[in-house]
């Protein structure tokens, strides 16, 4: 099962990074922010984790008990991308990300180079009520 089914619905956002659509789960809270991928299916083309930071905070990313590659893309509070990371399974090394951030989002290994997404781009919500 994808992770359409592993999650509720109600947190579910479309939205735009370049011109490529994702479907994102907004995790705000401290408790699902640490979780993350645990316990998920790998993401799929067209889906991914949204991290929130209401302030634009400084945050690490480790990827412990999760099975499976994934790039982290960082936004700055104009919502441009300025870091894309990629995390090993399974790994509880903390993958700082490199300056304050307001977004994260995580998604499939390779999503950038197969979608042609480069630092600089802008994420945009189709529903942004809500999100921000």
């Amino acid at each position: 099962m994808g992770l359409l089914s592993d999650i509720y619905h109600d947190s579910y956002y479309n939205c735009t990074i370049g011109n490529i659509p994702l479907h994102v789960d907004v995790l705000r809270t401290p408790e699902q922010q640490t979780k993350g991928y645990q316990g998920r299916s790998e993401p799929g083309p067209y889906e991914g984790l949204l991290f929130f930071y209401p302030a634009t905070n400084k945050v690490g990313f480790w990827m412990k008990d999760v099975d499976f590659h994934l790039q982290l893309l960082a936004f700055d509070e104009n919502d441009e991308l300025f870091q894309i990371i990629n995390m090993q399974p399974n790994s509880q090394m903390i993958q700082m990300i490199n300056r304050p951030c307001s977004k994260v989002v995580e998604v499939q290994r390779y999503w950038c180079q197969r979608n042609k997404i480069t630092l600089g781009v802008k994420i945009q919500f189709d529903d942004a009520a809500g999100v921000l």
